[in-house]
């Protein structure tokens, strides 16, 4: 298996984005996390948050979901769905668009479940407790606005080399700084690390923070 963001193999699949000790490589704002799997999960869809009523034409509070928060050491992927018939934006973590476009910030409305049926134009990732939040326009007098999500829950450990070829790469590179001697674990997390951040170890990156174009510089 082949792990990267938004897989879709056929029009139902959701794969995870990593398996059981590969590499991750979580981008959050403005720190990079290099992490080690060790356990994952299939979470079943289940409705995660229920934003109440909303009147005609109203725009709800922005509101967080901390169900979708994961535990220290974890990393949660997502697709979502709003059950109700609204317009749902989605924030990570709260004070960050997602879908942020020049003009516009794109909503999510339930008709994603026919026109895009894997849901992977949804997905996105939450490290640790930062949680996402949503916010809700409401086209016709709704009682409930309800989030349908599913996703993996990934458990994961600093980085450490487990495969034969990670352990030779990590013996290699320790060889070219003329470390000697039995490693120790934080000289290997720290070898590790610099491996997959040189891209000589494979990491599948992903990004657990929205990204606003008016955050990046261009030259």
């Amino acid at each position: 298996m082949e792990g990267y963001p938004f897989k879709s193999i056929n029009s139902l699949d959701m794969e995870p984005v990593a398996s059981m000790y590969h590499n991750i490589t979580i981008h959050y704002i403005r720190q990079t996390i290099y992490r080690k799997v060790i356990f994952t999960e299939p979470i079943a869809p289940f409705q995660c948050i229920d934003l109440g009523a909303l009147g005609v034409g109203a725009t709800g509070a922005l509101t967080n979901i901390p169900n979708l928060e994961m535990y220290d050491g974890e990393l949660g992927q997502w697709r979502w769905y709003p059950l109700d018939n609204a317009q749902v934006r989605l924030y990570l973590p709260s004070t960050g668009s997602k879908q942020d476009l020049k003009n516009i910030q794109p909503p999510i409305d339930p008709t994603i479940v026919s026109t895009n049926p894997s849901l992977n134009m949804t997905e996105f990732f939450v490290w640790q407790d930062n949680r996402p939040a949503v916010q809700a326009i409401a086209g016709l007098a709704l009682n409930a606005v309800r989030i349908i999500a599913k996703g993996y829950r990934f458990m994961t450990l600093a980085l450490y080399p487990h495969t034969w070829e990670e352990k030779q790469m990590v013996k290699r590179l320790a060889s070219e700084k003329g470390m000697t001697g039995k490693l120790t674990l934080s000289q290997e997390k720290d070898l590790m690390e610099e491996l997959v951040a040189e891209r000589r170890v494979a990491s599948v990156d992903v990004w657990a923070s929205a990204l606003g174009g008016s955050s990046v510089t261009r030259a």
